[in-house]
């Protein structure tokens, strides 16, 4: 079962980051406007697992690759070649992925 995260956690919880990430980027001396440094801070910081990447680009390149008509093995093959990961795991995200679209 999917967690609703109420908005006043949500609300909280933005502002926690964002504080901490400001004053990050003030003591490593880094522009806190630009995308790329939050990505780096989340992950760095573990807010961002690298289960949640690894999930979240596969999912999102087996799409593009779908969308522009190639076959889901290809597909498939494609993605395991260009991230240096198996076949297996590449179907186990988008196993994954299927199942939390069924339960929405």
């Amino acid at each position: 079962m999917e967690t609703v995260i109420k908005k006043q956690l949500l609300d909280k919880f933005s502002e926690i980051v964002t504080q901490k990430y400001q004053h990050y980027c003030e003591m490593h001396q880094i522009d806190s406007n630009d995308e790329q440094n939050i990505i780096t801070y989340l992950i760095d910081h573990q807010i961002i697992k690298p289960k949640t990447i690894k999930d979240y680009t596969i999912s999102h390149e087996y799409e593009a690759l779908v969308a522009t008509n190639q076959q889901r093995t290809q597909s498939v093959k494609k993605l395991a070649d260009r991230f240096a990961i198996s076949e297996r795991a590449v179907w186990l995200v988008l196993k994954g992925r299927s199942l939390k679209i069924q339960h929405k």
